[in-house]
């Protein structure tokens, strides 16, 4: 969920396994790892982010690099796309498993 609208939504497996949102990806690689890599990730801070725009069909847009180059993100209205019981959000979808 992001900014009050579900995003994706499936079972656990496929959510973790291949996340079709960009959201959810980023959601996902922001949770602490018990024995993190030795090279350190710079934080980005919550100030930086950009604000979403309300008037963007896609509030995730303008966090997101796909969302920003495409323009259908802020004009072509959403719907819901399907794989089985997997569903997500996205003009622009992820298809690699991470």
């Amino acid at each position: 969920m992001f900014r009050g609208k579900i995003v994706e939504k499936g079972d656990r497996t496929q959510i973790f396994s291949n996340p079709h949102h960009h959201y959810t990806k980023n959601l996902i690689s922001s949770v602490p790892l018990a024995e993190p890599p030795e090279a350190e990730i710079e934080a980005i801070s919550v100030d930086t982010l950009p604000i979403p725009n309300s008037a963007d069909a896609c509030s995730y847009r303008t966090r997101c690099a796909v969302g920003l180059a495409e323009s259908e993100c802020g004009t072509k209205e959403l719907k819901i796309s399907l794989a089985g019981s997997h569903e997500w959000l996205c003009h622009f979808p992820l298809e690699s498993k991470i």
